[in-house]
């Protein structure tokens, strides 16, 4: 049997021993244009679905060449279903073939950069052009990557609301495109400066008005669009919390009856539970999550990365309203956070629940451990290594160059990953401005 292997399951061991082997090349060396070996950015398990990126592309561009001449050689035809012509020339690109699940990171982010090379000589208001634009916007987007996802959804916005539906028997592909950018530009929006919001909330209510010349004027998801841009500007985004669940739960009813099993769908039931929680619904939102994980187990897989993101949010939710009884305490409220940056931590990446903050400046943060008999784990975290979401509370303090906005209060916008600072709106300032973590004292009254 061998030293190495020992006397117990040596098929295994070897397959663990043995690098991973590309599936379309089946070669296991590194990518000739990347230098990387192959990759896998999907929820395949085991050895399969490795790949190297060009490989992928080169597949993705088969296909899609493929889908391109049946679409040229039906073209004198009216398109009666859309989202058949869209998803052949999408999927290949977006999709592992193995385990029919979406790339996910900079797996997704690398093939759709070169989905953007392969449509570079269309022009930009060619079908395929702008779904590699939405693919791409999509991917930077999901890497943290907002201030280029805004931009590029911008792009698209700014080019469907000067197209014809009514012109060639692929016009009826465009309302759907248009639906998807609008859909997709409010969760990028507050990423933009203050003037380049004026224009993106400009352009989506020209792409709503847009979208109601069209034949899904009438559908219920167009609605739903329209609420949206409704508390779009007022302030009751933010303000409110019962606009905002308002929203989320009209959002998610309207995936839920379109498309059930969709990651789309399942994203909306997210934000939904993640609302209700911040408005002190705990039964409701522990009952929504349990269903959530249970759903994104079954249809995504356990080890599905958007998976393991609902179980954390799940535990975190749930940790919170065991231990404080789902109200706020005697130190105030309690937030819910993402851990980033330990070193070594299998903790990286989990939603937590931040009791308050200490005199020295860091934060108590408590998170399900699986080994604590279902007691929370207690520890302290330094600002960095904490990312609070979206409409958080916070007071700005130790800015140097702009240090008259010290003891100002404000709100969070977003998380920039790329510089590892915050995009926070200050009270009664014009633009939003970035500042490290440290910067920032979220408010817990």
């Amino acid at each position: 049997y061998g030293l190495l292997l020992g006397p117990c399951r040596p098929r295994e061991a070897i397959a663990i021993m043995s690098p991973p082997v590309c599936w379309i090349c089946l070669d296991s060396g590194k990518d000739e244009n990347t230098a990387q070996p192959p990759v896998r950015g999907c929820a395949c398990r085991g050895s399969a679905g490795h790949a190297h990126v060009s490989c992928i592309s080169d597949y993705a561009r088969s296909q899609s060449d493929a889908a391109a001449a049946a679409a040229a050689a039906n073209g004198s035809r009216q398109v009666t279903d859309p989202t058949i012509l869209l998803d052949s020339f999408r999927k290949a690109w977006t999709y592992c073939p193995t385990c029919e699940q979406k790339y996910v990171g900079e797996v997704a982010l690398s093939i759709a950069q070169a989905m953007m090379v392969y449509t570079a000589p269309l022009e930009d208001a060619d079908y395929r052009r702008i779904v590699s634009r939405l693919t791409l916007a999509s991917a930077s987007s999901s890497a943290g990557k907002m201030s280029q996802a805004a931009e590029l959804f911008v792009r698209v916005l700014d080019t469907l609301g000067g197209v014809n539906y009514k012109v060639g028997p692929l016009g009826i592909l465009f309302p759907l495109l248009e639906i998807e950018a609008v859909m997709s530009s409010f969760d990028v929006l507050e990423h933009l400066g203050r003037s380049s919001q004026t224009q993106c909330r400009d352009l989506i209510t020209r792409s709503i008005r847009h979208i109601s010349t069209s034949a899904y004027a009438h559908d219920p998801i167009v609605d739903m669009l329209k609420a949206k841009a409704d508390l779009m500007g007022t302030g009751r985004e933010r303000d409110s919390h019962e606009a905002a669940l308002e929203v989320s739960r009209r959002e998610y009813e309207v995936a839920l009856s379109t498309r059930p099993n969709a990651l789309y769908t399942l994203q909306c039931q997210r934000d939904l539970v993640e609302v209700l929680a911040k408005n002190g619904q705990w039964e409701e939102a522990i009952s929504l999550g349990r269903e959530l994980v249970e759903k994104a187990d079954r249809v995504l897989g356990k080890d599905h990365q958007s998976a393991k993101c609902f179980r954390s949010i799940l535990e975190a939710i749930e940790s919170n309203s065991r231990t404080f009884g789902g109200s706020n305490t005697a130190d105030g409220k309690v937030m819910i956070a993402t851990i980033v940056g330990l070193p070594a931590s299998e903790m990286n990446g989990r939603s937590c629940c931040i009791k308050k903050r200490s005199k020295d400046g860091k934060y108590i943060v408590l998170i399900q451990s699986a080994s604590s008999n279902g007691t929370p784990q207690k520890f302290k975290a330094k600002a960095e290594n904490l990312v609070f979401p979206k409409d958080t509370p916070i007071t700005v303090e130790g800015l140097a160059s702009a240090s008259h906005l010290n003891g100002r209060n404000g709100g969070i916008v977003s998380f920039d990953a790329d510089k590892s600072r915050y995009v926070v709106n200050i009270d009664g300032e014009p633009k939003s401005m970035s500042v490290k973590p440290q910067n920032v004292r979220v408010k817990f009254d």
